[in-house]
C-alpha cells in the first residue's frame, strides 16, 4: 500500500539503557547487533520485507499449539550506523501494525529511518496473525441505539450484542483465553529476539502504550527505549474509565464546535450555533434513520454518533464532520455512513477488518466489567447527566463482555522496576486517552518522564508539533530525555479536557518550548496526524453503540 493521503486516512492515527562504563563516560551508545537473519524468513512485499513468526498460543504450554504473528519491516537506510529495530504499534486493540508500519515508516525523519529497521506486527488474532473473524452482524452492532430508553431498545441491544459474542465464542473457542495484553507483550519479546536485538526500542500509540507498559513491567531488563504516546490509565475501574473517556469526547466536541464558530465553518453560517446543529443532527437520526443514497444503509442513531466520535481524533477531520452534519441535516446521510465505516475498518471491497472483535477479545480479558444487563441500564442515565452526547453509548461499553466466551484476567498496575527510562507523551486536548491518563502512567511507572503537547487530537508524535517530534527523536536516537515538566506547543487556546481529578498540564512546572537541541523540526503534517490519529481510532474502546479506546468501546476505538 502506498502512503497516499487516502491510504493514510484509511489507517486510523521500551526503553532500557545498559551501557558499558566507558561508553557512559563518553556519552556514546554502542551500536546494536545485526539482525539474526536466520531467525526469520524475510521476503519482499512491495518496498518492504514481510515474515511470519510462530509463538506459543499458551505460554504456560510453550511446546503446545503455536500461533502466527505477521511482521513487516523497512530496513535501516544506513546499515553502518544501524542501532537496531524500532518496533511500532498504532493502538487498538485490534489495529493492524503491519498496515500501520507501511505508511508510518516513510513519515519518520530520515535519521530515524537511516538508523533503525522499522518493524510493525499484527498482534495475535489481528489482521494477518491468525485472525479471529466473527463480525457477520457488525453493522447491526454499530447501528444500535446509543441512548436506549425503552425495554424494546434494551432487548435489541442485548440480543444483537449476545449474537456477536456467541459468534466469536464459536469461532474462537480454543483461542479466546489467550488474546490478552500480557501474551502480546510476550510475543513482542519473541519478536525482539527474532530480529536480533538485545534490548527493545518501541513506539506505541494509544492501546500501544498499554502493551509497552506491560512489556516494561514483565521484561524490565530487556528495554532500551519506550515512547508511549496517548497513554492509557488501565488501573481505573471500568465505569470510571468509561466516564472519563466520555468526558474526553465531550470536551473535544466542544473544542470542535468552538473552532467551527471561530472559523465560520458551514455549521456556523447565518449565525447558527454549531453545537446546536450537531444536536439537531443527533435528534434527527434518532427520530428516523437519515437516507443515504450512496451508501449501503441509512445513517441511524448509531452510525451518526459513530461518525461524530470518529471525527474527534484529529482536527483534520473536524471539517469533514461539519460537512457531513450539514448534509445529514439536509437529508443525505451518505457522508455520515462513510465516516462511521472508516472508523469500523471497512475495506475498499466492502468487507470489514477484524478490529472490532479483537478489541473485545483483548479488553474482555484485560479488564473486569459487570456481567449484569441491569448495571448498564442504571449506568446510562447516570452517564448522560455528565456526558450528554457520548455518555449513553460509553456507559454500555462493557456490556459485550457480559456475554463474552471467557473469563477476564485483569492486568496488574504497572511498575516496570529496573526498566530503562520511559518517555510518556500526553496531549491536553486528547479525547480518547485524556491527558490525566498520561500523568497517571508517568507516576505509576518507576522511571518515566512526561512530555506534554498543548493541543488537540489523539496522540502527538508526527502530528505537526516539531517540538514533540524532536524530543522523541532525540530519545530514540541518543537516549536523551526531555527535562522534567517539558511542554510543547503554544499556550493552549483551551484548557485540558476536564475529567474527574484531571491534573493541569505541567503540574511540575513545564517549560513551554518550540524547539530543542537537535535542530529544525523534521516535519509531521496532517497526513501523519491521520496515520496516527485514525490508526489509534480504528480500535479504541468497544461500546455497544460505537467504538472508542477500551471497551467501553473505543478508539472501541478510543486506544
Amino acid at each position: 500500500m502506498s502512503a497516499t493521503p487516502t491510504a493514510l486516512r484509511r489507517l486510523f492515527l521500551l526503553l532500557t539503557l545498559t551501557l558499558a562504563v566507558g561508553c557512559v563516560a563518553l556519552g556514546v551508545e554502542p551500536r546494536g547487533p545485526e539482525p539474526a537473519e536466520a531467525a526469520l524468513d524475510w521476503k519482499p512485499c512491495g518496498s518492504f520485507e514481510c515474515a511470519t513468526l510462530s509463538v506459543p498460543l499458551d505460554y504456560d504450554n510453550a511446546g503446545g499449539k503455536q500461533t502466527n504473528i505477521a511482521l513487516i519491516r523497512q530496513k535501516a537506510k544506513d546499515p553502518s550506523q544501524r542501532i537496531g529495530s524500532l518496533l511500532v504499534n498504532p493502538g487498538g486493540p485490534g489495529a493492524s501494525g503491519v498496515e500501520f508500519a507501511r505508511a508510518f515508516a516513510r513519515s519518520l525523519p530520515q535519521e530515524v529511518q537511516a538508523r533503525f529497521d522499522v518493524v510493525g506486527f499484527d498482534p495475535r488474532g489481528t489482521g494477518g496473525s491468525d485472525a479471529l473473524v466473527c463480525h457477520d452482524n457488525l453493522q447491526k452492532l454499530a447501528g444500535l441505539e446509543p441512548n436506549p430508553k425503552s425495554t424494546a431498545e434494551w432487548n435489541q441491544i442485548r440480543d444483537v450484542t449476545k449474537a456477536f459474542a456467541d459468534a466469536c465464542a464459536t469461532k474462537g473457542k480454543d483461542t479466546l483465553p489467550y488474546y490478552g495484553t500480557q501474551n502480546v507483550a510476550r510475543d513482542m519479546d519473541r519478536i525482539r529476539e527474532a530480529v536480533g536485538d538485545s534490548k527493545l526500542t518501541y513506539l506505541g500509540f494509544s492501546y500501544g502504550t498499554v502493551i509497552g507498559a506491560v512489556y516494561a513491567d514483565m521484561f524490565p531488563d530487556k528495554t532500551r527505549a519506550l515512547v508511549l504516546d496517548g497513554a492509557v490509565d488501565f488501573t481505573l475501574p471500568e465505569d470510571t474509565f468509561s466516564l472519563q473517556q466520555a468526558l474526553g469526547f465531550e470536551g473535544a466536541l466542544q473544542h470542535m464546535t468552538d473552532d467551527c464558530k471561530r472559523r465560520g465553518c458551514v455549521l456556523a453560517k447565518e449565525g447558527r450555533d454549531p453545537m446546536k446543529a450537531i444536536e439537531d443532527l443527533i435528534a434527527k437520526s434518532e427520530a428516523a434513520p437519515i437516507p443515504a443514497p450512496n451508501a449501503d444503509r441509512p445513517a441511524g442513531a448509531g452510525e451518526t454518533l459513530l461518525a461524530i466520535v470518529g471525527s474527534m481524533y484529529t482536527e483534520d477531520t473536524w471539517q469533514d464532520l461539519a460537512q457531513a452534519t450539514q448534509a445529514g441535516l439536509d437529508g443525505d446521510g451518505t457522508r455520515l455512513v462513510r465516516i462511521a465505516d472508516r472508523y469500523l475498518g471497512r475495506n475498499r471491497d466492502g468487507s470489514y477488518d477484524n478490529s472490532t472483535e479483537m478489541n473485545a477479545a483483548v479488553n474482555c480479558l484485560d479488564y473486569t466489567a459487570s456481567r449484569e444487563l441491569a448495571h448498564y441500564q442504571d449506568l446510562v442515565p447516570q452517564f448522560l447527566t455528565k456526558a450528554p452526547h457520548f455518555g449513553g453509548s460509553l456507559a454500555q461499553g462493557g456490556l459485550l463482555c457480559a456475554y463474552w466466551g471467557t473469563d477476564p484476567k485483569p492486568l496488574p498496575a504497572p511498575k516496570a522496576r529496573g526498566s530503562a527510562p520511559i518517555l510518556i507523551v500526553g496531549t491536553t486536548g486528547d479525547p480518547a486517552t485524556p491527558y490525566s491518563w498520561a500523568v497517571a502512567m508517568s507516576k505509576q511507572l518507576d522511571n518515566a518522564v512526561l512530555l506534554t503537547h498543548n493541543g488537540e487530537g489523539h496522540t502527538a508524535y508526527r502530528g505537526g508539533d516539531g517540538c514533540i517530534d524532536i524530543a522523541v527523536d532525540d530519545y530514540l536516537l541518543d537516549l536523551k530525555l526531555p527535562a522534567k515538566g517539558t511542554a510543547c506547543g503554544p499556550e493552549s487556546r483551551s484548557q485540558p479536557i476536564q475529567v474527574s481529578s484531571t491534573p493541569q498540564p505541567g503540574a511540575d512546572g513545564p517549560n513551554i518550548t518550540n524547539g530543542s537541541s537537535r535542530g529544525e523540526s523534521r516535519g509531521g503534517g496532517s497526513d501523519t496526524a491521520w496515520i496516527v490519529g485514525i490508526a489509534a481510532a480504528i480500535a479504541g474502546t468497544l461500546g455497544v453503540g460505537f467504538f472508542v479506546v477500551r471497551m467501553r468501546h473505543t478508539h472501541h476505538p478510543a486506544a
